[in-house]
């Protein structure tokens, strides 16, 4: 019986993608987080300035602890919709770890001339340690976090923090809750999710087991030059396909050359 080439070329290709799918699987268990660059400390001037990074906002949201979104309108008349944050795990920022919020006034902010932008972010979540995870992310799009840490309390201004990604080991400069500061971290999305860590760095004094960091609020950005970049188990499998595609190519070479 004469073996059909073109039947077992297609055989290979699927035997390839199977084997692909697997390696794309197996990658899935061990995918660390994406690394992130953070950028120095930036000072709060207004709300314009803070708000208006190159790129788009995908989600803003602050702890304030009333359970509303609170509408930030800038000078140009775009408004910026920070969502109610939670503790519980929930929501487009998940946070866990957290001992409470710190909800209303808390901060003592009042930096800027816009009463809307000063409220959403003068309640923060608060802990020893916490972790926010950025949600809704697509794999190979760039983006741009931005963390708002802050706290003008005569009690715990002096406070000291930073935000890392402890699976890549790359950790933020380390700030002042009193600077009025936020802070900027670029990174490739290589899963649907991004957990960052805030970690105090005194447990002494003000500054006890459960407040030592602040997250007050957090938005985040698409990049504007942002492109899609690949999965890996995709490029995987678009490899295994051309692989295929050639082994076929050259079935076919030469079995031409031997009929004629």
């Amino acid at each position: 019986m004469t073996r059909d080439p073109l039947l077992a070329g297609i055989r290979r290709c699927l035997a390839l993608a199977v084997l692909a799918i697997a390696v794309m699987l197996m990658a899935g268990t061990s995918v660390r987080a994406a690394a992130i660059t953070w950028l120095t400390p930036v000072h709060i001037t207004t709300a314009d300035a803070a708000l208006s990074q190159a790129g788009t906002i995908d989600y803003a949201v602050g702890w304030t602890g009333s359970g509303s979104a609170t509408t930030v309108t800038l000078g140009s008349g775009q408004k910026v919709v920070f969502n109610a944050g939670t503790i519980n795990g929930t929501g487009l920022v998940q946070i866990s770890g957290a001992y409470g919020i710190c909800g209303g006034t808390c901060a003592g902010f009042s930096g800027t001339s816009n009463a809307n932008f000063n409220a959403a972010i003068d309640g923060f979540a608060y802990d020893g340690t916490e972790t926010v995870t950025l949600t809704g992310l697509v794999v190979g799009t760039s983006y741009t976090v931005q963390i708002f840490s802050l706290d003008d309390r005569g009690c715990c201004a002096s406070k000291t923090q930073i935000f890392e990604v402890g699976a890549s080991g790359d950790s933020s400069a380390s700030f002042a809750h009193s600077a009025n500061d936020y802070l900027l971290g670029s990174f490739t999305a290589n899963a649907t999710t991004e957990a960052i860590t805030a970690i105090g760095q005194q447990n002494t004094g003000a500054c006890n087991a459960n407040s030592c960091t602040n997250v007050n609020a957090v938005v985040l950005y698409t990049n504007a030059s942002a492109s899609s970049i690949p999965e890996p188990g995709s490029v995987v499998l678009l490899g295994g396909g051309r692989v295929g595609l050639v082994g076929m190519r050259r079935r076919r070479m030469q079995i031409v050359a031997i009929v004629g």
